[in-house]
């Protein structure tokens, strides 16, 4: 098992996490920045007397800072602003690898606080963002197509042990996540039925095409259920074993398109997809480029009757 986990594995994949990950953080915040002030404001959907109510006294909260600035700062929109922008810059400096482990811990911090001051309207999407920026503050992050390198902040490595053992913590993550999740949707009878496919694709907030016609057809209902059910619950062979990873990973992401095109999830969609692809996709190049390699070696093959 040691043998296994203190393996040297590329850092290539964590330069793709640690790129795409803050892009989607940017893009996440830069969405919602036309309504900060309605989405973390003080006086938004959930007030900061509210969200601050329900965390612990150790996390971080935007009426924390307000409350020692506001002598200084007295429209607490100001102070949305500024964080954004300290936000925004973060990230930039994470993309580009400068100060790769600061970015990375002052990014992980920053977006914890966005997170815990808008606790209320906190979903998926936020607990999957966090969790991926945890895993990058113990990666190599910045010793491969990075500044830090090209400055001589860092030295160039590109197979580290740390690498390795970070990717696979966070496979294993996955694997669980996808499968108790399958399995906690199979303990039910929505998603064997159709219902739970139906009522997601009609929901208000979700809806992003009109499929009522889809009422004539239930059975198109009720197999969507059983392949979103058995994807999640076989996540772990489909993407374990070589021979099935390539279309395993191919339909986790079609999943996850079809989420975003017929719920409108797009966010959601987009750091599954890029949390997968890190996590399994360099194996999955491996098995094609091993394919390919079975292939070519095949037709080199001389029958010893074409021989003569």
């Amino acid at each position: 098992m040691w043998a296994y986990l203190e393996q040297q594995d590329s850092v290539k994949p964590i330069v793709f996490l640690r790129i795409a990950l803050s892009v989607f953080a940017i893009c996440k915040i830069a969405v919602v920045y036309p309504y900060l002030p309605d989405v973390y404001g003080q006086y938004g959907y959930v007030q900061w007397a509210i969200s601050k109510a329900g965390l612990y006294g150790f996390l971080p909260h935007m009426g924390d800072y307000y409350s020692a600035v506001s002598s200084v700062i007295t429209d607490s929109n100001q102070l949305l602003t500024m964080f954004f922008w300290l936000y925004v810059v973060t990230f930039l400096f994470l993309a580009l690898g400068l100060f790769t482990r600061v970015a990375a811990l002052l990014g992980f911090y920053l977006h914890l606080l966005w997170m815990d001051t808008g606790s209320g309207l906190m979903y998926g999407v936020d607990v999957f963002t966090q969790m991926a920026l945890f895993y990058l503050l113990f990666m190599p992050a910045g010793n491969y197509f990075s500044l830090d390198v090209v400055l001589g902040l860092a030295e160039k490595k590109q197979f580290m042990v740390s690498a390795g053992v970070t990717r696979k913590l966070l496979q294993f993550q996955l694997l669980v996540v996808y499968m108790s999740s399958g399995i906690e949707k199979a303990l039910g009878p929505q998603w064997w039925n159709g219902e739970a496919i139906w009522r997601s694709l009609m929901l208000p907030s979700f809806t992003q095409h009109n499929l009522a016609w889809l009422a004539h057809y239930p059975a198109v209902l009720i197999v969507s259920g059983w392949l979103v059910v058995s994807l999640e619950m076989l996540y772990p062979v489909l993407l374990l074993l070589p021979r099935v990873r390539v279309v395993g990973l191919a339909c986790i992401f079609m999943l996850h398109l079809f989420i975003g095109v017929f719920l409108g999830m797009w966010l959601f969609a987009a750091i599954m997809i890029i949390l997968s692809f890190f996590a399994f996709g360099p194996q999955a190049l491996a098995d094609i480029r091993a394919y390919r390699l079975r292939r070519a070696e095949a037709s080199q093959l001389v029958l010893p009757s074409q021989a003569y």
